[in-house]
């Protein structure tokens, strides 16, 4: 379903954030982004997508970055890449966080199973290589 056809659905609807996630080509896009597999593939069948994509992952990715973990995540990578320097400054951080109702998380986490298995296992990754550096945690 084309964005400027969910354009012409939502037309009429109220613009919520539950109609926003409820939006077809908003699901899996990290998975869509790196695998480059059709939505419809994704949406179909998630496991097969995340597994395409891991392989993708571990054959041409040397590393990612969370943005929750964002300074550990990049000073490992810069482990990794055996960068020599590493000077970043921080901008556009917010000081208020939005905590997400339950239900709207219920609702991401609906349309979007591709990316939670590539996210935990990402994560999994990730938290392997801390202890190997023995980051702090």
């Amino acid at each position: 379903m084309s964005l400027e056809y969910q354009n012409i659905i939502l037309k009429d609807k109220p613009k919520t954030f539950e109609n926003f996630i409820e939006l077809y080509s908003y699901h899996n896009m990290q998975t869509f982004f790196i695998s480059g597999l059709p939505l419809e593939e994704i949406k179909s069948n998630p496991q097969i997508a995340f597994e395409k994509t891991k392989k993708i992952i571990q054959e041409h990715y040397t590393g990612f970055i969370f943005t929750e973990y964002f300074n550990e995540s990049l000073l490992l990578l810069n482990k990794e890449l055996k960068f020599k320097k590493l000077f970043y400054k921080k901008e556009n951080v917010s000081k208020n966080k939005i905590e997400l109702p339950l239900n709207y998380k219920e609702l991401i986490m609906k349309y979007n199973e591709a990316d939670i298995l590539l996210y935990k296992y990402l994560l999994n990754l990730f938290q392997e290589k801390r202890k190997e550096k023995k980051y702090p945690r």
